[in-house]
């Protein structure tokens, strides 16, 4: 199975006008929860691809969900981030991503 990761940011307006099952999802990752958590096939194998500068905290994030819903294997493939542009914005993005792993593995650490 192909696994799409996505980020905590909320919803749009249309986002929820063109899937009205997301009304009680607040956040595009409570969005995504509720389609993994619909019964399919038996999800052993679980892939995910990502931006490498995503891997760390979409690892945190979904595979203790993942795991917990019955996949045996979880693998995440990062694929090269894009390195054109303002470095500085680069290095804030993976600085951001950087903290974000951080916090939300010690977040599972906690529960």
């Amino acid at each position: 199975m192909l696994v799409a990761a996505t980020a905590d940011r909320p919803l749009s307006d249309h986002e929820h006008a063109s899937d009205p099952d997301s009304a009680p999802d607040r956040t595009e990752w409570a969005n995504l929860l509720r389609y993994l958590r619909i019964p399919l096939v038996r999800r052993r194998h679980v892939l995910v691809i990502t931006s490498a500068i995503y891997v760390p905290y979409q690892f945190f994030a979904g595979a203790p969900v993942l795991l917990s819903d019955g996949a045996d294997h979880v693998e995440l493939v990062g694929t090269p981030t894009g390195t054109d542009g303002d470095t500085s914005l680069r290095a804030q993005r993976i600085a951001q991503e950087i903290h974000a792993a951080v916090r939300t593995a010690t977040t599972i650490l906690h529960s």
